[in-house]
């Protein structure tokens, strides 16, 4: 580690794999390596690709690559990034060595999360088709995803790629689509298990709590770590408007049996993550207050794009009322606090864009209408706080 002010694990141990195939350096870079899928490139080609290569010299340097604009924006306002999160974790002994993975192994999902995209949950796919009414017929329109699932076919490279490498990883991430559906996966997990490779890996899964099965979860009990982590954008209704197709209940009662499956095993590490958008960060306390009633805890993550839920376009006399808000109902002495000073350091740092605010008003009506659901009455306390600024769009 030669610039500790830029240096960054996952440029020099890591590589993330994109739902369509293709590669960057971690989840928050702003571009993949041209023109390469790991379809018919190795995992560790990718990595050592001179895209890839040049983020690492700028680094190196003392360079804030603009890959890294993300966490560069997250650190100006105070908030502790990903890199620097992650860099708190590891300090491997070599210089460069993929080490750790992040799959975001195509679209396959059974839910449509409002902030989310055919390209991420394949439940999207119509009623984008249908709402955006291009004028191709919908197995043309189908056919532009179809990438998301011959990256990751029985013949893509990556598969045996993964196997090669698998007994030097430390750790591997599962994004979605939904991870817990992804059948290749778990035949990764079920080999490390096998090998004994599992001593040593870190697994981290980010599910949409919607499924829970026990022999899944068996095989992430031999894991050195694992870490589970539920994606909860709101509780109770405002949960079921966020994340479409998903039911409160279900979830609610899967984190139930998460907990318990802490209990029973040392290496489980389990959280709830808030991701937070226009749409809902007025309800923070409350998944804060669910949290703490379970015993168990939130992180609370940010849209970046798309910009018009980026909660730093929300007019700006809002953003103070929010602010006002959360100070109000959680206390400064919570926990929580370590992310939300930055979170509202982030909100404040850029006055808002007029044409995305409009643009998430437009959006928001557009897919209430679609899925015949109703902001205003779900998000009242919110919407009673902007409708001065909804110009009659919602």
């Amino acid at each position: 580690m030669s610039n500790t002010k830029t240096w960054c694990v996952n440029a020099f141990h890591a590589l993330t794999v994109n739902t369509d195939g293709s590669a960057k350096t971690c989840c928050m870079a702003t571009s993949d390596i041209p023109e390469k899928k790991v379809r018919v490139y190795k995992l560790t080609e990718l990595f050592n690709d001179t895209h890839l290569e040049k983020i690492r010299d700028d680094l190196d340097q003392g360079i804030r690559n603009s890959n890294c604009d993300r966490c560069w924006e997250e650190e100006d306002a105070g908030r502790k990034s990903k890199r620097l999160r992650d860099n708190e974790h590891y300090e491997f002994q070599d210089t460069k060595s993929l080490r750790i993975l992040e799959l975001n192994l195509g679209n396959t999902c059974n839910i449509k999360c409002r902030t989310c995209s055919p390209w991420n949950s394949s439940q999207w796919i119509k009623e984008k088709y249908e709402i955006e009414k291009p004028n191709v017929s919908y197995g043309s329109f189908l056919s532009r995803f179809k990438v998301l699932h011959e990256s990751f076919d029985d013949d893509a490279l990556m598969w045996e790629s993964l196997e090669e490498i698998l007994p030097n990883l430390v750790q591997m991430d599962f994004y979605g689509g939904e991870p817990f559906l992804i059948k290749k996966q778990w035949n990764i997990i079920r080999i490390a298990v096998k090998e004994g490779y599992s001593k040593n890996l870190k697994v981290h899964y980010n599910t949409n709590g919607t499924i829970w099965n026990e022999d899944q979860i068996a095989l992430l009990s031999d894991m050195r770590i694992a870490d589970v982590s539920i994606s909860a954008d709101g509780v109770g209704d405002r949960f079921e408007y966020m994340r479409n197709l998903a039911k409160w209940p279900v979830v609610h009662d899967h984190i139930s049996k998460a907990i318990e499956w802490r209990k029973d095993n040392q290496n489980v590490v389990l959280t709830l993550c808030y991701t937070i958008s226009i749409l809902n960060v007025w309800y923070i306390n409350e998944i804060v207050e669910y949290g703490d009633l379970h015993g168990i805890n939130v992180y609370l993550n940010l849209v970046h794009s798309p910009s018009h839920y980026n909660i730093q376009n929300i007019p700006d006399d809002i953003k103070i009322k929010i602010e006002t808000h959360l100070r109000e109902t959680i206390p400064s002495t919570h926990s929580s606090w370590y992310w939300l000073t930055g979170i509202i350091a982030f909100m404040h740092q850029k006055s808002y864009n007029p044409a995305d605010w409009e643009s998430f008003l437009k959006t928001t009506k557009i897919h209430d209408d679609y899925r015949n659901e109703d902001y205003k009455k779900t998000f009242s306390e919110f919407y009673n706080v902007i409708s001065h600024h909804t110009n009659n769009l919602l």
